[in-house]
């Protein structure tokens, strides 16, 4: 689907079409990273960890699209890390076994 004239196979290329999908998601959710709820600084380069980046909220690997509305925008860290996005397997966490000490 091509929203405002997107062509979704060209954002991961970078160039012009990704920086236009990504004001437009900023504008739509406002400057907030989905993953960590942190502020994106705008005037930041997409190179540096808390610049601004695109995010899949469903990964393209459990069947999201480059669609502008399965894309928000986040810290390029955030994305680098590999945070969890919906449609991610729950990961795996330790729990700590507590004692009831009497």
């Amino acid at each position: 689907m091509r929203a405002h004239g997107l062509d979704p196979s060209r954002l991961h290329n970078g160039g012009q079409a990704k920086r236009t999908a990504l004001e437009l998601v900023i504008q739509r959710d406002g400057p907030w990273c989905w993953r960590c709820s942190g502020w994106i600084d705008k005037r930041l380069s997409g190179n540096h960890p808390r610049g601004a980046t695109l995010g899949h909220v469903i990964a393209v690997a459990a069947g999201g699209t480059d669609d502008l509305s399965n894309l928000a925008p986040e810290h390029r860290v955030c994305n680098l890390n590999g945070a969890p996005s919906a449609g991610d397997p729950a990961p795996k966490v330790a729990v700590p076994i507590v004692r009831r000490i009497r």
